[in-house]
C-alpha cells in the first residue's frame, strides 16, 4: 500500500486536479462492481475524490 500511496501522491503533484473520478474515464470495466472497487482503491491510496 505504501507504493500505491507514493504513486498517487506523485500523480497529485504532477496533476493537482486529477481525481479518482477522472481516473474512471480512462479505465473501463465490464462490471460496475469492479469499477467501484477500483475507485475505492484509488481513494485509499490517497487520490482525491
Amino acid at each position: 500500500m505504501d507504493e500505491a500511496r507514493a504513486e498517487a501522491q506523485g500523480q497529485v503533484v504532477k496533476f493537482p486536479k486529477y481525481t479518482a473520478e477522472q481516473a474512471t474515464r480512462s479505465h473501463v470495466y465490464k462490471e460496475a462492481e469492479d469499477m467501484k472497487q477500483f475507485v475505492v482503491a484509488l481513494r485509499e491510496a490517497g487520490l482525491p475524490e
